[in-house]
């Protein structure tokens, strides 16, 4: 099936994942941060990256922008918890490219379904190809698909128009 990079600062959550998909036939290695996941990444080694957005070191906004960098078409998914932030880091991150979005906490079920939805996506740049080309003195949280609309993502976009 799938190569599978799982980036989470919590052991517990890389292993309940890591058996999920395993047990669903995929090939997971994992990584503690950011910083890990890009030591490990290398081009064409993964089909999906996914990984948590409030890490220590590298957090997974910056993991989202180094990986795109490297790779522009991987599909990565973003999971975060929602509650306290009202899901603010998984709308930051579609909005800035991921492919695709999960909250803590998941079943096994719904990680299956959105890691399917995922590799079913072309791989293929994407909509983190205007980010990529900001400059980096521009901050990633402030700039909002549709200036008119800072609810609306780039995948809000591409489903309408499809």
């Amino acid at each position: 099936m799938a190569r599978i990079l799982v980036v989470d600062d919590e052991e517990l959550i890389r292993a309940s994942i890591t058996a999920a998909l395993c047990r669903a036939g995929h090939q997971v290695t994992t990584a503690e941060d950011g910083a890990d996941a890009v030591d490990k990444f290398r081009p064409g080694r993964f089909d999906l990256v996914i990984t948590d957005i409030v890490m220590p070191r590298m957090e997974g906004i910056e993991t989202l922008r180094a990986l795109r960098q490297l790779e522009p078409g991987i599909r990565i998914i973003a999971m975060s918890e929602t509650e306290a932030d009202h899901g603010f880091y998984l709308k930051a991150a579609v909005a800035l490219g991921a492919d695709g979005k999960l909250e803590k906490p998941f079943t096994a079920a719904e990680l299956r379904l959105i890691v399917e939805e995922a590799l079913a996506l072309p791989q293929q740049e994407t909509a983190a190809l205007w980010y990529r080309h900001m400059p980096d003195w521009v901050s990633p949280l402030s700039a909002p698909a549709d200036p008119s609309n800072p609810h609306q993502t780039p995948q809000d976009l591409r489903l309408r128009n499809n």
